[in-house]
């Protein structure tokens, strides 16, 4: 017999249950399209890390052992009200993600002194998240 692939849709399930497990919540209490939709950028950024440390034969999983810490912080987004402010460039594999506006990435020397980072944050307010890099 032979197996299928291990496609969008699988990672997608296997995704989805794998939140649920660790929140204790049934699977059946949401949808999984509710779940993609409330968390894209976090379901985004799972999808496109795995997509590159299948297609990469050197992949070092030790050298993205982060990456699960920064995925999590992707689920606040959920939140319409909150944006998520970072310093880390990996953040921009969120592309397609409805959520991906309100993540910010910003270079750490933008944020050296009081000056630039009251300039910075009028800057952010201005824009009230339509920009992805600032």
């Amino acid at each position: 017999m032979k197996e299928e692939p291990f496609g969008r849709e699988k990672v997608s399930d296997a995704w989805f249950r794998g939140i649920a497990s660790r929140v204790n919540a049934e699977p059946a209490s949401r949808s999984q399209s509710q779940i993609v939709s409330a968390l894209s950028a976090y379901h985004e950024f799972e999808q496109t890390k795995l997509q590159i440390a299948v297609q990469s034969k050197n992949y070092n999983h030790k050298k993205h052992m982060n990456d699960l810490l920064d995925a999590e912080q992707l689920i606040y987004l959920w939140d319409l009200k909150l944006g998520f402010l970072t310093c880390d460039a990996g953040f921009k594999r969120v592309k397609t993600s409805p959520q991906a506006a309100r993540i910010i990435t910003v270079l750490p020397e933008d944020l050296a002194g009081i000056g630039k980072v009251g300039a910075f944050l009028r800057k952010v307010l201005q824009s009230a998240g339509t920009a992805n890099t600032i």
